[in-house]
Formats: structure tokens, sequence, C-alpha cells
């Protein structure tokens, strides 16, 4: 079992909001995030264009750290809906996987997300009570994110994302 002062020193989270410290850790963070998307070509989406436009446009960043390495990264925007998570990545390691699920186990009760691809089958296989608790209806999607949707089933759609047709599923909880 960890001491105290070894949970201290190992894992740990900064919640950066404001420019200056976004700065400090941008070229890491969006090194990471592209590596974690590669498998699909990479971070798609408004504000991932380069760091400096994920500094200027994504308002809320988790990092998570151990032994002073970044092993895992949360993004998040403001919308009409409360706390949106937009961009998730992690090294691949154990550690890095650590810190994703325990981010994760959190978000659902006080964000919301769109997921697709590997973190889709990831968030099915590790939390199906949660998933079953916090799935959003499909009929609701598209006032939620106020985008054109394709309904495929009660909670999968697809929509348009940077030209490609992507299926997605909502999670989470609207408006905190």
């Amino acid at each position: 079992m960890k001491t105290f002062k070894e949970i201290l020193l190992t894992e740990k989270f900064k919640n950066l909001f404001d420019q200056k410290d976004k700065e400090q850790y941008k070229d890491e963070v969006y090194d990471l995030l592209q590596k974690s998307y590669k498998k699909i070509g990479g971070l798609k989406g408004s504000g991932f264009k380069n760091p400096n436009d994920m500094v200027k446009n994504i308002p809320f960043w988790k990092l998570a750290f151990i032994k002073g390495v970044l092993v895992a990264v949360v993004m998040y925007k403001k919308t009409d809906f409360g706390r949106k998570l937009v961009a998730l990545g992690a090294i691949k390691s154990e550690n890095g996987y650590t810190k994703v699920r325990e981010i994760l186990q959190q978000e659902f009760k006080r964000s919301y997300m769109e997921v697709s691809h590997g973190l889709l089958g990831f968030i099915l296989k590790e939390y199906p009570g949660l998933v079953k608790k916090y799935k959003i209806k499909t009929d609701d999607v598209a006032r939620i994110i106020k985008k054109d949707i394709q309904k495929i089933d009660d909670y999968t759609y697809s929509r348009k994302i940077s030209g490609e047709n992507i299926e997605k599923r909502l999670f989470g909880t609207l408006n905190k």
C-alpha cells in the first residue's frame, strides 16, 4: 500500500484555466493528444489546429502527472448544457490508463462527453453500469450539441467532423 507521501508525490492533477499556465504545457499536451488520436487520423474539431489554437480556444485543461511526468490530459469546453469533455489523451502505459480511469469515473456525473472509436469501446467495457445510468438519448443529441446528426439507434448517431461521418454516443450529466 502506498504511503500518503508517495501518493502526494506521484499522483497529481493540475487544472488549468489561464493562458499563462496553459502556455507552459501546450506543446507537451498537444503532442500527447496527437499521439492519442493518431489511429483515427489525428485530433479533429475546433480548437485543435495547433498548440496556440488549443490555448486560445479550449478553456479548461485537466492534466495528470505521475512523478512529474504528464501521463493523461482531458480538455473541456463550456456549453449551454454545461461542461463538455472534448478531448482526452494518455500515454500508452498502465499509469496513463489508470489516470484516464480515475478521471472518467468522475466525469460521468460532472460533465458530458461525445465519444467514438477506441474511447467508446473503452468506456463500454470499463463502465457498463455508468454507461447505462448516464447515456443520453439520440433524440436529445442535436439540441444539446447543436450539430446535424444522423440517428442510428436510440443511443448512437453519426455526424460530420472535418468532412468525415463519425459514429458517436453521448454520455454524462448536463448543466454542471
